[in-house]
């Protein structure tokens, strides 16, 4: 478990700290010079949350989201990576679409909502697997539906 969030800290972190690292054996450096902080700034940061782990423990899935300095909104996407931190995250979501609440179903399938449409994928193969479950009523953001869609509870 230690190793993914590695993984999703470094898929996170904006920061390129390699670029500014001194080469081993070299004398270090003095830091880089401080700047004000800017609202460019503010559109690059990438938010990591809703990490769910698959009912085996061989997967976990976890959100991406930043604002859209454009129209000045957000979007989110759905990313899969192995729990073991064997393979880097991929993003699972379409790209350009609003993906949200990633949850486990018990058969090991990973449901998704994406632009008002749920989404079933299978981890291991979630390129080849990808099946349209239909269209959900518009929900808030915070209506979360029980596994087999009997329940919503709204926070």
């Amino acid at each position: 478990m230690r190793r993914i969030l590695v993984w999703i800290g470094l898929f996170a972190s904006s920061a390129s700290s390699a670029s500014s690292a001194p080469a081993q054996g070299a004398p270090p450096t003095a830091p880089p010079a401080s700047r004000p902080l800017s609202i460019e700034d503010y559109y690059r940061v990438r938010t990591v949350g809703a990490p769910r782990l698959s009912p085996d423990g061989a997967w976990v899935a976890f959100t991406v989201s930043r604002r859209i300095e454009a129209t000045n909104g957000d979007s989110s996407a759905v990313w899969l990576v192995p729990a073991d931190g064997s393979a880097p995250p991929r993003q699972v979501s379409a790209p350009g679409q609003d993906a949200e609440s990633p949850r486990w179903l018990e058969s090991g399938w990973l449901r998704y909502v994406s632009d008002g449409t749920e989404w079933d994928l299978q981890a291991a193969r979630p390129e080849a697997s990808l099946v349209r479950r239909g269209r959900s009523p518009p929900r808030a953001r915070a209506d979360l539906p029980s596994a087999d869609g009997k329940w919503i509870a709204r926070l």
